[in-house]
């Protein structure tokens, strides 16, 4: 059977030695955390990042994305808010690096942790939220096929602006019928 956490160019993998400091170096690294949904008013210490690999809560699963070529960590993806009755969770997702964004690393991921979540876990949706100014992200979950499902109006404040935040969903069957052949099912 295929390995649904191998995409064509990044796995998702528990975290390894080393990934804490990576992500505590580029936590503000080309707006990373200017462009995350979450309010982020502090900078996040080694130890926090060490507690957010732990991966100790029992409706979340987080993992590292690393780079196929070389197995060099190039952000994470993380399945939260599960809900099994309900068949629904909610996907994150970041690329710290400036330099490793534009390469297809997050949308492969994407798909991966989708894999994951209606192939193995039998998930019948999956959901995320998105600021309407993260263009980037916005073109990247909609050419994963996610759709647009609600709009808070002006929920976020930025440099003296107001913008709309986004939340999306995604149905097992459109994404399956979509990707049959990712990557080689």
């Amino acid at each position: 059977m295929k390995d649904v956490l191998r995409g064509r160019l990044v796995r998702l993998a528990e975290a390894q030695e080393g990934d804490a400091d990576y992500f505590q170096q580029h936590q503000w690294a080309g707006a990373f955390a200017r462009s995350s949904e979450w309010d982020l008013a502090k900078v996040r210490s080694h130890d926090f990042f060490v507690k957010m690999m732990a991966n100790n809560e029992p409706d979340r699963m987080m993992l590292f994305v690393r780079k196929l070529s070389d197995d060099s960590p190039v952000g994470w993806v993380e399945l939260d808010e599960i809900q099994l009755k309900n068949q629904v969770g909610e996907v994150g997702i970041g690329i710290v690096d400036p330099a490793e964004r534009g390469h297809g690393y997050g949308t492969d991921a994407i798909n991966c942790m989708l894999a994951y979540a209606f192939f193995e876990m039998g998930l019948y949706k999956v959901r995320l939220g998105v600021n309407s100014n993260n263009a980037a992200a916005v073109h990247t979950y909609e050419r994963v096929g996610f759709k647009r499902e609600v709009v808070n109006r002006e929920g976020l404040y930025q440099d003296g602006k107001w913008f709309d935040q986004y939340e999306y969903g995604i149905m097992g069957s459109a994404w399956m019928a979509d990707h049959q052949d990712w990557p080689e099912f």
